[in-house]
């Protein structure tokens, strides 16, 4: 099977996979020798002032024979870039062999989120991204003990609060591209409560305005939104599952989620309306049980109640 040597380029948060036609695929089927790979240069060249339709032709059969050898120089001469963005091949931890796609077939989701790579759950989405789901675990950030899990079902306030049985939990899913960095997002949530599509988060009702900030007690529900958001926008007015159910509209943010592919912790970034990136804390509001975001969390469960929590996204 032909090795499949792929890059990554990275832009602060963002890990975008390069273009297929940068994954080149080493499989040497002929060898050509240096006189002849000189001769065909050659009459490219020369051909590149005067074409000739059956000079062109003549030269079909040697130029299929060279393919393989020009593919395998270029992709010599092209290194890999590794996990960490630095020019060293891509490697195995258990053998330290080069990766191949067999190895990425065949090794197991410790080794493949050690080096980078998505897990094997997923729904295949196209050429370079999958999608994978999970139900999310929640952990005392006091003292990393576990308490539960999200809860799938909406309370009365159209709110999502916290179960100890997991088979009642929110599933949620998340594309994500191979070879990304270790931590990716914003993403949005995708999930199906009662009708809406996200899980993102909507501007609590007791907030001054929809800017989270050191000092501030504002917050915001982490609950079902219906609409999505662009990445790096502020709250929109939509409809959501806590406007739907009581009737007050609130603004709401979907792609505020990031994920770490290497421990599957799930942390939240909230934007504010001057577009900056706060502090974006999560809360389990334990006497209301219900999940928020907030700026300080020392400001917000002194006026309210709670303390905060971690999120680790559980795989399917």
């Amino acid at each position: 099977m032909p090795a499949l040597l792929c890059g990554v380029q990275s832009l602060n948060a963002w890990c975008q996979p390069r273009e297929p036609h940068n994954c080149l695929s080493i499989k040497p089927s002929a060898i050509v020798s240096p006189s002849t790979y000189t001769y065909l240069f050659l009459t490219l060249s020369s051909t590149t002032h005067s074409f000739n339709m059956r000079s062109f032709l003549s030269l079909v059969p040697l130029l299929l024979t060279s393919i393989p050898l020009v593919s395998a120089v270029v992709a010599r001469q092209t290194p890999p870039v590794s996990v960490d963005g630095h020019n060293r091949p891509l490697t195995i931890p258990s053998t330290g062999a080069p990766v191949t796609t067999r190895d990425l077939e065949h090794t197991n989701n410790f080794t493949r989120r050690h080096d980078g790579w998505v897990p094997k759950h997923r729904k295949y989405l196209g050429q370079h991204c999958h999608r994978i789901s999970g139900i999310i675990r929640v952990y005392k950030a006091s003292d990393q003990s576990e308490i539960g899990f999200v809860n799938g079902a909406l309370d009365n306030f159209g709110l999502l609060g916290l179960t100890t049985d997991a088979s009642q939990a929110l599933e949620v899913s998340f594309k994500v591209c191979e070879k990304q960095c270790a931590v990716t997002g914003p993403l949005n949530a995708k999930t199906e409560v009662a009708g809406v599509n996200f899980f993102g988060g909507v501007v609590g009702a007791f907030s001054t305005n929809n800017d989270l900030a050191v000092g501030s007690s504002n917050y915001a529900y982490l609950t079902g939104v219906t609409q999505e958001t662009n990445p790096g926008s502020p709250a929109q007015p939509g409809p959501n599952a806590f406007s739907t159910a009581t009737g007050v509209p609130e603004s709401s943010e979907t792609a505020i989620w990031f994920l770490n592919l290497a421990s599957d912790a799930l942390t939240a970034q909230w934007i504010n309306t001057d577009m900056s990136e706060p502090p974006t804390h999560i809360v389990y509001a334990n006497l209301d049980n219900d999940f928020v975001i907030t700026g300080d969390v020392a400001a917000n469960t002194g006026r309210f109640n709670g303390f905060e929590v971690n999120f680790v996204l559980d795989l399917n």
